[in-house]
């Protein structure tokens, strides 16, 4: 996965999230 700092670990972890949403939706 993609290592963030910990000021933007949750924006990092969210957009991570969104990502693989939409990687799975436009599988």
């Amino acid at each position: 996965m993609v290592k963030c700092n910990m000021l933007i670990l949750l924006n990092c972890n969210f957009a991570t999230i969104r990502r693989l949403d939409w990687i799975i939706k436009y599988r």
